[in-house]
């Protein structure tokens, strides 16, 4: 498959002030040596605990937080570099779209359904005229499942998973080649995290958009998913084809996430392996492995110092020591 995007070891530091008068400064590493690609038409699903990264990971990939070092290609260009000219972001932007997770906090109060997606279209001109707009926007509301007599209500009017529909048509009426999609359906009832996802499978399809689909659930993920990444406090553990990483996790971590994914069949037998012990630990990141103080196969080297990625299996890749 070609490939459209490609992260190689991308970093972001925030640096918190603390102390008397917050002259001390600290600084937390929030994406550890980060490298995945994503291919044209795929979807790439991106799992961890809340804190893991994700969304910054998805945030410096869509030029909202500028990274602190590493490279972002798309197509082969590197959009990290901060010294690209305005007509050169305009259409890495247009190119590269975000669906954010709070839809109402999302969109604009002011603006109707229907001027949140013509702001879009005025920006980067994809459409000039008034009636050719307005048949534009009617054509891509029916996309995502929407009315066109909806397009003149506010966001108010409309339901939690309408809200998200609009965010998707904002996103597709600019045509992109890829999406963000930052748990797009977590704040959705499991009825129309459904729809949505099936809606999402149908664009796909119609326009060949690649996502990279940001998720904490591991049922939705395996649902829309080609490939999974697997994060944990910045760091990549895991990444393998979707029905590779689910039929044989390897790292610990993941391990763990899948036994703790809820089963809808009754048949099988209920899992009585504990949740994972201990918290999560900042202070090991960059000393030694970061799961250390979690895992049930720790050694003495794990407490020493950082594992590398090792490539297991053809196209399966795993940070630990276990796989040296």
């Amino acid at each position: 498959m070609e490939e459209i995007l490609r992260v190689e070891k991308l970093e972001k530091h925030f640096i918190k002030e603390t102390g008397f008068l917050k002259k001390e400064k600290k600084v937390f590493k929030a994406v550890n040596d980060v490298s995945f690609h994503i291919n044209k038409g795929e979807t790439l699903g991106l799992v961890g605990e809340s804190g893991c990264g994700k969304s910054t990971t998805g945030r410096m990939i869509v030029d909202l937080i500028q990274p602190t070092s590493g490279s972002i290609f798309f197509e082969g260009k590197n959009i990290a570099d901060r010294s690209r000219d305005r007509k050169s972001q305009l259409e890495i932007r247009k190119n590269i779209q975000m669906i954010f997770q709070d839809s109402y906090a999302s969109l604009d109060p002011r603006l109707t359904a229907g001027q949140a997606v013509e702001e879009a279209l005025d920006i980067h001109r994809i459409v000039t005229g008034k009636k050719e707009k307005r048949e534009y926007i009617e054509k891509i509301f029916a996309d995502v499942g929407l009315q066109k007599e909806q397009i003149d209500r506010y966001p108010h009017e409309f339901s939690g998973g309408q809200r998200q529909r609009i965010g998707i048509a904002r996103a597709i009426c600019l045509q992109p080649k890829i999406i963000i999609c930052d748990e797009p359906v977590s704040a959705l009832d499991v009825s129309i995290q459904a729809q949505i996802i099936n809606n999402m499978e149908e664009i796909q399809k119609k326009y060949g958009i690649s996502y990279l689909f940001i998720s904490h659930d591991l049922s939705v993920v395996k649902h829309i998913s080609d490939r999974v990444i697997v994060m944990y406090l910045g760091y990549i553990f895991e990444e393998a084809s979707k029905e590779e990483l689910f039929a044989r996790p390897l790292h610990p971590y993941t391990r763990a996430l899948v036994e703790a994914t809820p089963s809808t069949n009754p048949d099988l037998p209920k899992r009585n392996k504990p949740a994972l012990k201990n918290e999560i630990d900042t202070s090991l990141i960059g000393v030694c492995c970061p799961f250390a103080n979690r895992c049930d196969s720790v050694s003495d080297i794990c407490w020493k110092q950082e594992p590398s990625v090792t490539e297991a299996a053809d196209g399966h890749k795993v940070r630990c020591h276990l796989y040296k």
